[in-house]
Parts: structure tokens; sequence; C-alpha cells
């Protein structure tokens, strides 16, 4: 089909979180305006099906397929009650979905998802920020023990000049 996710998070390690946001709603929004509850209630009705036929497309294009992606894909349902509402006509929605390797994110859900990511790269990044030290500490302390060396060195010559200068002042006295 060649149509690709609507976001796609890239996080650490070369992993892939895709994100689709079209969410079929118009029949959720007719339903809101319905006075008539038994109208009302076949709206819901036919919004729970257009989503769950929505989510088995989104399966389909298996993006979660990816193979640097974990088995599911994230469809964003722009407000809470859009899903509650679906829930309440089906309560096995969530489940069905899942089963299609698709979950759905709602405003509240999707802050914690992004955190989430968010907190996983300052945990990379300190962890690369980590081993950055460690290498360049290591190579400190080579440096250090080089010098040391050289050191050391300069201060046995130092000495071993000194009984040489010694032995010669010595000679020279005498």
């Amino acid at each position: 089909e060649g149509s690709r996710p609507d976001i796609t998070i890239s996080l650490p390690g070369s992993s892939k979180i895709f994100i689709d946001s079209k969410f079929p709603f118009q029949r959720f929004l007719e339903a809101v305006d319905e006075k008539d509850p038994a109208a009302r209630d076949a709206l819901m009705q036919q919004h729970a099906k257009d989503l769950m036929a929505h989510v088995t497309a989104l399966a389909k294009r298996q993006y979660q397929g990816d193979v640097n992606s974990p088995d599911f894909v994230v469809l964003f349902a722009p407000f809470e009650s859009i899903l509650a509402e679906t829930l309440k006509t089906d309560p096995q929605f969530l489940n069905n979905a899942f089963e299609k390797n698709v979950t759905i994110a709602t405003p509240t859900n999707m802050m914690a998802l992004l955190k989430s990511v968010a907190f996983a790269f300052n945990r990379n990044d300190f962890a690369q920020n980590a081993i950055n030290i460690q290498n360049v500490a290591a190579e400190f302390l080579k440096r250090v023990s080089s010098l040391h060396q050289k050191l050391a060195t300069l201060g046995d010559r130092l000495k071993s000049t000194e009984r040489a200068f010694n032995e010669v002042v010595s000679t020279a006295e005498t």
C-alpha cells in the first residue's frame, strides 16, 4: 500500500515506535450530538465497529513488523472520551486491538509514553557519558603512569649525575 506511520519515534539502540494518528471519529461526533438515546447507542456501536476496522487495517500495514520495532504500533486517540465510549460499547475492544499488536494511546498515556522515551534517551546519554568519562579517566591514568615512570628515570639519572659530579669534585680536590 506504500503507507507510512504518521510519527516514528527513534529510541536509543536504533529501535523505533510507530504511531498512527488517523482516528475515525465522525460517528462518535454524531453520537455526541444525538438526542435520542437509542440512535446515540446505535451510532456509538457503529463507531466501535469503525474503530475496530481501522485497527484491523492498521495491523495489516505491519509497521510493528519492522525489525527495529517492538511488536506493536500505537494508535493515537485524540481525546480520552473517544476511547471510554468505545469501551462502554465494546468492553473487549482493547484486548482485541492488543491481539492485533495495536495499542491505543490517549493524550494521557501518550504523554507517559513520550516521557518514557525521553527518560530512555537521558539514561542512554548518561550511560554514554559515563563510558566517555571512563575512557578519558583511563587515558589520564595511563599518561600519569607514563609521567611517573619518566620522573623516576629522571630522578635516577640525576642521582647518577650527582654521584659522578661528586666523584669529579673529589678527584679534583685531591
